[in-house]
């Protein structure tokens, strides 16, 4: 994954330690099947936070259906501990200061 390669911190969804219901991956193998998804667009801006600043976000194209409206803004999974969040807001602070 992206965030491994590049140490990010991850701020993007969180990953449960068990297996989902099979109705639920059933309906999901049936939706990629038939060509159903949710890709997100604009997705250049979050792959550069998770290269050069080390933190993930989700693209913002999951949250408007107009690109346009969402694409100066990235969603974050407030689901981390504290110690996670202040270390992501240190790496934004010190990595995407204005020069």
């Amino acid at each position: 994954m992206l965030a491994i390669k590049h140490g990010a911190i991850n701020l993007g969804q969180g990953f449960p330690n068990f297996d989902g219901p099979d109705f639920v991956k059933e309906a999901a193998i049936q939706a990629i099947n038939a060509g159903k998804n949710q890709y997100a667009r604009g997705y250049e801006f979050c792959e550069y936070l998770i290269r050069e600043v080390g933190v993930v976000v989700i693209p913002p194209s999951v949250f408007y259906l107009d690109l346009e409206e969402g694409k100066k803004l990235v969603g974050f999974t407030f689901c981390k501990d504290e110690d996670t969040l202040r270390a992501a807001v240190e790496r934004m602070k010190t990595k995407l200061r204005k020069k």
